[in-house]
């Protein structure tokens, strides 16, 4: 077994305020932007947010039990189970344009064990933002 290391990972929106991650973690989201996503059973796989579209910014969604919160900025937040009302204090602060993002992680993909754990101690680990010209 080995850990394979990986490049980081250039972001080019706007991160969301320490504010806006504390009520996104208190409310059980995991920053998952950029992260590798792949089928264990074909060739598919992409990068979370890679084609966030301008009209999923500030959306939020939910399938198969999973759910998505693309901030206004571009950042890619899951989390497992109930989704939360749309009027609670995560949805009204980060997700204001209601729904319509594409959930990742919903329909059989995977994700590396080690990058989500080290994601939920630190939302920014391996990730830095690029500024934009």
């Amino acid at each position: 077994m080995f850990i394979k290391h990986q490049d980081l990972i250039a972001f080019t929106g706007t991160p969301t305020s320490t504010q806006q991650r504390r009520i996104l973690a208190e409310a059980g989201f995991i920053h998952v932007t950029g992260l590798r996503c792949y089928h264990h059973s074909s060739d598919y796989e992409y990068y979370i947010g890679e084609n966030v579209k301008s009209e999923e910014l500030g959306c939020w969604e939910q399938n198969n039990g999973m759910n998505v919160i693309v901030t206004r900025g571009g950042e890619v937040w899951i989390m497992a189970g109930p989704c939360p009302d749309e009027q609670s204090s995560v949805i009204v602060e980060t997700a204001p344009n209601g729904r319509g993002a594409f959930v990742p992680l919903s329909n059989g993909e995977q994700i590396s064990h080690y990058e989500l754990l080290r994601r939920v101690r630190d939302p920014n680990y391996n990730i830095f933002v690029q500024a934009t010209s």
